[in-house]
């Protein structure tokens, strides 16, 4: 390697860097206010393609230095960088993502030597990627996704693929052994000119010019295969070089691994074969020039792996012993978080005009105290410290640090008697808890008096007595009294805070199932969303099919639930209705949506919501009412509504940024505007047996039901 092309803000902004080994020396670029991103060299070397910005791909001549605009307009917002893009082998074109006014993202292509793109796939899908070009110039991969964890792996064909025939292999097998037996005469022969000898060498070790691409662009939108089912969630990682093969990661049963496919014909029907079987991040995946090996990171460690030819695994990986030595400066460490943390949102947050905040005068009031800042912690502060002037939702920096070590025994105490008498006085279980599951029964009213032979008294710290407890057997001494005579011992096993928090989330939701049950006289069902999130939904589908058995109607919780992406899919199941039915027989008539396999609900909700409801549970709560699925109760959201993602900076520091604005159909802002309700109903502190929310959504929804 001669030269190594990159990326740095040293100056302030991003700026392409040129260095040249041989002259070790370094040449700047760009010099913009905009910053630049990506920087590729064509395969021929002659160009340097970079993101201007993330609105335009611009060209750089490697000789003269020169600097053009290329392909302009492009509609992205990748944040710490603009999507993939990638050079054909001929150094001609160049494939980019796009997206359309529908915010769906495609594959284009631009010639150098032009002006406009052209579109090569035609997908309604919002998520797209990792783009790659085949080396014979005959196809591109790329990645595509409409759902977050439904990524599919799509190939483009340049052209219409032609029929190979097995024939044309046998008369290839003929002319090889032809050509073979020519060359062993010629070794027979000794070279007496050696300069022509060194000729023919230095010609041999040419590299092969790549073929120019044509692209046949009528029918090309045919030509797209997806070569994935979303369900797998595969990414594509690298082709081989003689273009027959891809690696691709693949999250099979939560285990994330490589795999190879091959496309050539003697083996394009094969299934895939996996290469790698442990756990763990693999990335940075490169096959060597003969397409017999591969080298990949796999949890921080570089591996290498010969590849079979069949295309599975020949042999085991190997990691490579690789190792280096880093000096880090702390304080300039900080600056350039400071300073990337302050840009991100600087170019990125929804609002252009940053809620009416100086940001420049924010970041130079902020930096003097930078200077002074030694522990994590306090840089966390200081960055919250810095988008608290935004006056938003959705923001915030953390991370770093351990876990909790906190176990817990799935008791709650006296607090009172706790307090006057320093006596640990069970008052309730949790059911499935430690407590609960223990062979000898713990019951409501007994006294825990010792934990490991450690006596408990009013001056014992029972967090920190059962700090590193987590899943080891733990003896309790228990009695029916508040002394050990006549006490018991119970071993338990101890759980970690979010196994606990889980289970008593179960609890409380099964306490409401059993609350609006009585309250209804068995006429209505419950359900409750913890989260707007995958799993959150298909739980729901569950607890769907459950309370609606037998039951008229169904009182929808999304009370403290904080938000995710899902909203849509929930409301997909609560507004579908049948028209078409099925009937086998004599038997009843069903929905067919129900027989093909699908949800419908066809009962009538009622909405419950809080302040706590926030973010995409505001924008079902829009949704719902909008819709006119059912009354809302309850009171007002909590006026927190943008898409945000997290970025992280050098140290591991997470840091939040919002840059998608939500409004309803009227233009209304939905952050920092809550949604409102029908029946407005606060719980009054201190309620305890009685929920007033759910009493009132069981009233209205009956009265509902009974009027029809």
């Amino acid at each position: 390697m001669e030269k190594a092309i990159y990326v740095s803000d040293h100056t302030g902004e991003n700026q392409i860097y040129l260095y040249d080994f041989q002259e070790k020396k370094e040449t700047q670029l760009t010099d913009s206010s905009i910053p630049a991103y990506m920087p590729k060299f064509s395969p021929d070397g002659k160009w340097i393609a970079y993101y201007n910005g993330r609105e335009e791909i611009g060209l750089i001549n490697a000789e003269t230095k020169e600097v053009k605009p290329f392909i302009s307009r492009i509609f992205e917002w990748g944040l710490t960088a603009p999507s993939s893009y990638a050079w054909s082998p001929d150094s001609k074109w160049i494939a980019f993502m796009n997206k359309d006014e529908n915010y769906f993202e495609n594959l284009y292509v631009q010639n150098i030597e032009e002006t406009t793109p052209k579109q090569v796939s035609f997908l309604s899908h919002i998520d797209g990627g990792n783009i790659l070009w085949s080396a014979d110039g005959n196809y591109i991969i790329f990645n595509t996704a409409q759902f977050r964890t439904e990524w599919q792996i799509a190939r483009v064909d340049l052209q219409p693929v032609k029929p190979e025939f097995r024939e044309d292999e046998l008369d290839k097998l003929f002319e090889e052994e032809k050509k073979k037996e020519n060359e062993d005469k010629k070794e027979e022969k000794k070279e007496d000119n050696q300069e022509e000898k060194k000729d023919t060498e230095t010609n041999n070790e040419k590299k092969k010019e790549p073929e120019p691409i044509n692209i046949e662009f009528d029918g090309i939108r045919n030509r797209l295969r997806l070569l994935t089912s979303p369900q797998m969630n595969c990414h594509a990682m690298c082709l081989s070089p003689d273009s027959k093969m891809m690696v691709f990661y693949w999250p099979m049963t939560g285990n994330y691994n490589l795999w190879n496919i091959c496309f050539d014909e003697d083996r394009k029907d094969d299934p895939p074969k996996q290469l790698t079987s442990n756990n763990g991040g693999k990335w940075n995946v490169y096959f060597v020039p003969d397409s017999k090996k591969i080298y990949y990171v796999d949890n921080g460690k570089i591996h290498q792996l010969k590849i079979a030819e069949n295309g599975g695994r020949d042999g085991d990986p190997k990691a490579l012993d690789t190792r280096a030595e880093m000096d880090v400066d702390v304080d300039s460490e900080k600056l350039q978080m400071f300073n990337e943390a302050w840009r991100l949102i600087r170019d990125n947050f929804y609002d252009p005009r940053l809620h009416g905040a100086d940001w420049e005068t924010v970041h130079n009031k902020l930096l003097p105290v930078l200077r002074g800042i030694q522990a994590q912690e306090d840089f966390h502060e200081l960055l919250n410290l810095m988008v608290g002037e935004l006056k938003a939702s959705h923001l915030g920096a953390g991370g770093g640090g351990g876990g909790m070590d906190d176990s817990y025994l799935g008791l709650d105490f006296d607090l009172k008697k706790l307090e006057r008498t320093g006596k640990f006085k069970v008052t309730s279980i949790l059911p499935y808890g430690p407590a609960a599951l223990a062979k000898e029964p713990i019951n409501v009213g007994d006294y825990i008096l010792a934990i490991d032979g450690v006596e408990l008294n009013g001056s014992i710290d029972l967090f920190e007595l059962m700090k590193h407890r987590i899943r080891k057997r733990t003896e309790l001494t228990v009695n029916s009294k508040p002394d050990n005579e006549g006490s018991r011992t119970v071993i338990v096993q101890p759980i970690d805070h979010g196994t606990m928090c889980n289970l008593r989330y179960k609890n409380w939701v099964r306490e409401n199932e059993k609350y609006v049950h009585e309250k209804s006289s068995g006429r209505l069902g419950y359900v409750h969303i913890s989260a707007m999130s995958y799993e959150a939904y298909m739980q729901l589908l569950v607890d769907l099919d459950t309370e609606t058995h037998n039951k008229e109607g169904v009182v929808v919780d999304v009370r403290f639930n904080g938000g995710g992406f899902i909203a849509t899919f929930i409301l997909d199941v609560l507004r579908k209705r049948t028209y078409i039915q099925s009937v086998y027989k004599d038997k009843p008539p069903t929905s067919a949506t129900n027989l093909a396999g699908n949800r419908i609900f066809e009962k009538p909700t009622i909405l419950v919501q809080n302040e706590h409801s926030g973010s995409n549970t505001e924008m079902f709560s829009e949704d719902y009412r909008r819709l006119g699925l059912g009354k809302v109760v309850g009171t007002p959201t909590a006026g927190a509504v943008i898409w945000t993602t997290n970025v992280n900076l050098l140290d591991g520091t997470w840091f939040r940024v919002p840059f998608i604005k939500v409004a309803n159909v009227d233009g209304e802002n939905l952050e920092l505007g809550s949604r409102t309700v029908d029946v407005f109903i606060e719980r009054t502190l201190g309620e305890d047996e009685k929920d007033s929310q759910l009493d009132t959504a069981i009233e209205c929804l009956l009265n509902q039901i009974d009027r029809k």
